[in-house]
């Protein structure tokens, strides 16, 4: 496993195709992740009360700055995809 810090506006699908190079590995990045969280400015931006809530929401921007594993000998891994996206930042989420 290696680990990497999430960025600005990037969503468990952009983490998902950047370091697997599929976004099939979106449920393995949360089961390898339980404590991710969503940044609360996006989550508000979707108009949902973040304090109340208290979920996850993979359409949603991620906290930046917190750490996340990544699993290297998945086998869910896309080598190829990944080593065309390797100096690419890959952040969709937007409003």
């Amino acid at each position: 496993m290696k680990t990497i810090r999430t960025v600005s506006n990037q969503t468990v699908f952009d983490l998902a195709v950047k370091y697997y190079g599929t976004c099939e590995a979106v449920a393995e990045l949360i089961g390898n992740n339980p404590g991710l969280r969503n940044d609360p400015a996006a989550l508000a931006t979707l108009g949902i009360d973040y304090v109340a809530d208290g979920g996850f929401y993979a359409d949603a921007a991620l906290l930046a700055g917190q750490e996340v594993r990544i699993d290297n000998d998945s086998r869910t891994l896309r080598q190829m995809v990944v080593k065309e996206l390797q100096n690419k930042e890959i952040n969709t989420f937007g409003l």
